[in-house]
């Protein structure tokens, strides 16, 4: 993929139950789909799952218990590609109480101080952690952006 891919992290690992549901969200939102590869409007997406190993863990332990994470990726760059992305991830993270990485953090893209003091988004270095709803906000701003 030559595109943009954003990790969702959970607090545990996601039931079976869970995986069916965000498969059938996948389903409802994609033109089509292929086991983990699906396209909306013409573009190409995947995803993965896997557990966090102990560096990942350490990691992200500023707030700590995560151990696993849903990491899906554009086949494209382009505005159309990352706000659907974005969108995508914003809607996983809320779907299983999970945060988003989003590496460089918010400062690399903007100093509109809105957009850096505004709830759901946890400074760490390196990256930031960012709540659905902060993501949806972000998807809004006129300096939105997401990491290679």
């Amino acid at each position: 993929m030559a595109g943009a891919c954003i990790a969702v992290l959970f607090y545990g690992t996601p039931t079976s139950e869970q995986q069916e549901r965000f498969a059938r969200y996948i389903t409802t939102v994609a033109s089509s789909s292929e086991r983990q590869a699906f396209w909306i409007c013409g573009l190409p997406f995947s995803y993965s799952t896997q557990a966090l190993n102990d560096d990942e863990i350490a990691q992200y332990s500023v707030v700590g218990g995560f151990n696993y994470s849903l990491v899906i990726c554009a086949g494209a760059r382009g505005v159309p590609s990352d706000v659907f992305l974005a969108m995508l991830a914003a809607k996983v993270a809320e779907m299983f109480s999970g945060q988003i990485v989003f590496e460089g953090g918010i400062p690399s893209y903007t100093s509109d101080p809105v957009a850096l003091t505004l709830e759901g988004r946890t400074a760490c270095v390196g990256y930031d952690l960012l709540s659905a709803t902060y993501l949806s906000h972000w998807i809004n701003h006129q300096d939105f952006g997401i990491p290679n």
